[in-house]
């Protein structure tokens, strides 16, 4: 799922990297027993979203850094992502030459150096 808001002049687009990422939740909260009932004992369920924001000739990516084919052998859930996002980005008419300022949401190991966008 996916959004758009215009707001006066400015608009905003949420592009999805990741729809559905199911996972242990001991991974994030260790000795904490969750149930997701949408997906079995065990596991939740999370997506990742980037957001381009327009606001003239100005286009800002607010991004959670994660991109394409990185190595992260020490983190297996972000190791080598390979989805369609640039597809996805092109779906709301941005290619990243369009994109003039990127905005990181967090440097941590699993998302620093997503943004040459492979």
């Amino acid at each position: 799922m996916t959004f758009s808001l215009d707001l006066a002049d400015v608009r905003i687009d949420q592009v999805t990297e990741v729809d559905r990422w199911p996972f242990p939740p001991a991974e994030l909260f260790p000795g904490v027993a969750v149930q997701a009932p949408d997906v079995g004992e065990d596991e939740l369920v999370l997506a990742i979203h980037t957001y381009v924001v327009r606001h003239g000739d100005l286009t800002v990516l607010i991004d959670a850094g994660n991109g394409n084919a990185k190595q992260r052998p020490v983190l297996l859930a972000h190791h080598e992502f390979a989805t369609d996002y640039l597809t996805r980005l092109a779906a709301v008419g941005v290619r990243p030459e369009d994109i003039d300022v990127v905005v990181a949401t967090r440097l941590h190991p699993d998302h620093a150096g997503g943004s040459d966008r492979r």
